[in-house]
């Protein structure tokens, strides 16, 4: 908002001032060439009244004590007024704007009681007005002050609250700024982590596996025509190394939907994945918990929370066709209190103190994804019962 229309309430107030002055000016003309010969004196202290009034914003910039002084000075020059007649009553009205405006409701509202009896007294004093007349001129004059008083206080909080919504509004736009900012960053970042985390899958798996092949039809070849029974052996080898490289790129290009479920939930999507391992020679047995009834999946387990378990899932899968040393597993799936999911196979197993950061289990980024969706995972494995890997959702006391 321009400085200008944030302060048209005082133009309304000089606008205001001005009509009142120039109409008590004009009345006294009237009145001083009229029956009443009011005394011509009143014109100079009409006159030392809109001096005051013209000079005031100028010297109480300069020296902000003198509001005070301006106000007791007007007011004594509208009671000598008033001795005269009533209609510089209509002076009260100008100051009572002018101190709400300056001091607010408190002060200014003690200076509108104050003019009630400034009013009074001197047309009490004025041998032309009967107290009855006095008392009704007194409260017409007191009604006017409250009138316009009220409306020039309400109009400077008008004006303040428009610079404070101006000033919200720009602090709005600019944390909008800042958190479209932020939010840019944080999807760059999360881009960039996931296409960190893609190139390392790719190389831990399907790079390492292709590079196995290799080596394994080399062998085959150099064994061919000198070992016919060691190069099926090779042969047989590269076969399973393939599968596992297209398992790995099933995976991969899996996880790159928006929807990685498929928008059936977690237990179609592992439906088919549990399809798409049998395809590719890896047998998986699939156990489901329903909810309790009348409450679907939905209710129990979030869009996020689906897509994170099943690629929770699809990596254990994973390190069971590449590690374990069979090609069996079962996953479970607990949609009950307390929900759960568990991939279990009965392979060769590993020391889990020794499989860190980089040992091509996927262990940091099934970690990961489950601490993203406010899960717990578990890691169980060992050379007498295989390996499996829990996991679970935390509960509101422990996340």
């Amino acid at each position: 908002m321009s400085r200008s229309s944030d302060r048209s309430y005082l133009w309304v107030f000089y606008a205001a001032a001005g009509f009142l002055f120039a109409g008590t000016v004009l009345r006294s003309v009237a009145l001083a060439i009229g029956d009443e010969k009011i005394p011509l004196g009143v014109f100079p202290l009409l006159l030392v009244w809109l001096a005051l009034f013209i000079s005031e914003p100028f010297i109480s910039r300069l020296w902000r004590p003198w509001f005070a002084g301006y106000l007791v000075v007007q007011t004594a020059i509208v009671v000598a007024l008033l001795f005269v007649h009533d209609l510089y009553a209509a002076l009260f009205a100008v100051l009572s704007m002018h101190a709400m405006l300056r001091y607010g409701l408190r002060w200014g509202a003690l200076w509108l009681v104050l003019f009630v009896p400034l009013t009074a007294v001197p047309l009490l004093w004025n041998p032309d007005y009967d107290p009855p007349e006095v008392a009704a001129l007194t409260l017409v004059y007191a009604a006017a002050n409250v009138l316009l008083g009220s409306y020039a206080l309400a109009s400077r909080r008008a004006a303040e609250a428009r610079r404070a919504n101006d000033v919200l509004a720009r602090e709005l736009r600019s944390a909008n700024a800042e958190l479209e900012d932020y939010s840019r960053r944080l999807e760059g970042l999360a881009v960039a982590q996931e296409r960190n985390r893609l190139a390392r899958e790719l190389h831990d798996s399907v790079t390492q596996t292709i590079f196995s092949m290799t080596l394994a039809s080399q062998s085959a070849a150099l064994l061919l025509d000198r070992d016919p029974a060691a190069a099926d052996a090779q042969l047989d080898r590269l076969s399973h190394l393939a599968q596992s490289a297209l398992a790995e790129m099933h995976t991969l290009v899996a996880e790159l939907s928006p929807d990685v479920t498929g928008g059936t939930g977690l237990r179609g999507a592992l439906r088919r994945e549990v399809e798409r391992r049998d395809s590719d020679g890896m047998r998986v047995s699939l156990e489901i918990e329903d909810p309790p009834l009348g409450v679907s999946e939905g209710d129990v387990l979030s869009l996020r929370e689906e897509q994170g378990l099943l690629r929770i899932a699809q990596e254990a899968l994973n390190n069971v066709s590449k590690h374990s040393g069979v090609m069996e597993a079962t996953v479970r799936l607990r949609l009950t209190e307390p929900v759960r999911m568990e991939i279990e196979d009965f392979g060769k197993g590993f020391d889990v103190t020794e499989a860190g950061t980089g040992s091509g289990f996927g262990l940091e980024s099934m970690s990961q994804r489950a601490a993203e969706i406010g899960w717990d995972l578990e890691l169980i494995s060992s050379a007498a019962s295989g390996t499996r890997v829990v996991a679970e959702r935390l509960s509101p006391e422990g996340g």
